[in-house]
Formats: structure tokens, C-alpha cells, sequence
């Protein structure tokens, strides 16, 4: 049954490396760097029978990627939905995001700037971005998100926010800025 199947790693930190498969969604948990990654990856595919280009929903927590290398998620080739959580990232990964992303969240990292730039491959319906170290949003920072339904925004120190900021979000639902300055 694949919907509780899991792999268990030990690295040279004294943590456990796990990958968890729920009902599709994959959960990698304490994995220090992108051959570690690979490596319980493989592991998990090899075991499940899933390759990685059939894995749509990937969950990476408690991980020290920083930084991210450009082919980190290289083998993910229909990915729509990416969560990195408490993964010490202080960039915004721009370079290494594949374009099928449609749910992007990156809550509780150390995030200190986003720039237009770092959105201009993607067409997300979600973006979270709570809980990083955000201080000012740029005009037009999410202007090709035409798309975008949600963003979380909350637990920031956002101090600017430029009148044009949110320019183009026709699509916009929800907007979550709790929680700033």
C-alpha cells in the first residue's frame, strides 16, 4: 500500500532522513543537502515502484538546503504543489522551481526579499510566504501572478508596501497580511 509506505535514512547530523508517502503527497523530512535528498528519494522510488517524474505534491521540513542548486527538483517533471518548511532558506529558490508549479509555499524560512523577477516562470494559483523576514513588497512584485488565488503573507516585518504591489491579481481571493509591521 503505498499510501503508508515511508524510508528511513541516517545522516552524518545525528537525524533521520524519512520520506513518507500520504495519499500522494510526499513528505521528506531532515534531509541536509540535495545528495542526501537523491538518495532517500531513489530509495523511495525504487521501493514504491513511483518514479519521480509521477510525483505531483512534495512536502521537504525540518531540512538545511540552503542554498538550493538549480537542479534540486530536476527530477520532478509534473510537480504542481511544493512545500519547503523550516528549511533555513534566506533566498527566494527562484532558479530551481519548475514551471509546473501551481502551489508554491514556503513558510518558516528566513526569506528576505522578493523581486518580480523571482515569479516570472511560474504561474502559481498559491503562493505562502508566511512567516519569513519580508520587509518591503516592490511595485508590481507579483504583476505576472495573474493567476494567483491565494497569498499568504502573514508573519512577515513588511514595513513598505508600494500601491502597486498587488498590480494585476485579477484572480486574488484571498490575501493574508497579518501580522507585519
Amino acid at each position: 500500500d503505498n499510501h503508508s509506505l515511508g524510508i528511513i535514512a541516517s545522516n552524518n547530523y545525528g537525524k533521520m532522513a524519512q520520506l513518507e508517502n500520504d495519499e500522494g503527497k510526499i513528505t521528506c523530512k531532515n534531509v541536509q543537502d540535495r545528495q542526501e535528498f537523491v538518495e532517500v528519494l531513489n530509495n523511495f522510488c525504487s521501493t514504491s515502484g513511483i518514479p519521480p517524474s509521477d510525483i505531483d505534491n512534495l512536502k521537504i521540513t525540518c531540512s538545511d538546503l540552503k542554498p538550493l542548486s538549480d537542479d534540486f527538483f530536476q527530477e520532478f517533471a509534473q510537480i504542481s504543489a511544493l512545500t519547503l518548511t523550516f528549511c533555513n532558506l534566506q533566498t527566494f529558490p527562484s532558479d530551481c522551481l519548475p514551471p509546473t508549479l501551481q502551489e508554491l509555499h514556503l513558510p518558516h524560512n528566513s526569506i528576505a526579499e522578493i523581486l518580480p523577477e523571482h515569479l516570472a516562470k511560474l504561474n502559481l494559483k498559491v503562493l505562502n510566504l508566511e512567516n519569513n523576514k519580508l520587509e518591503c513588497l516592490p511595485a508590481q512584485v507579483f504583476g505576472n501572478q495573474n493567476e494567483l488565488e491565494q497569498l499568504m503573507l502573514a508573519d512577515n516585518t513588511i514595513r513598505k508596501l508600494d500601491p502597486c504591489a498587488f498590480a494585476g491579481l485579477d484572480s486574488l481571493l484571498g490575501l493574508d497580511l497579518q501580522e507585519n509591521k
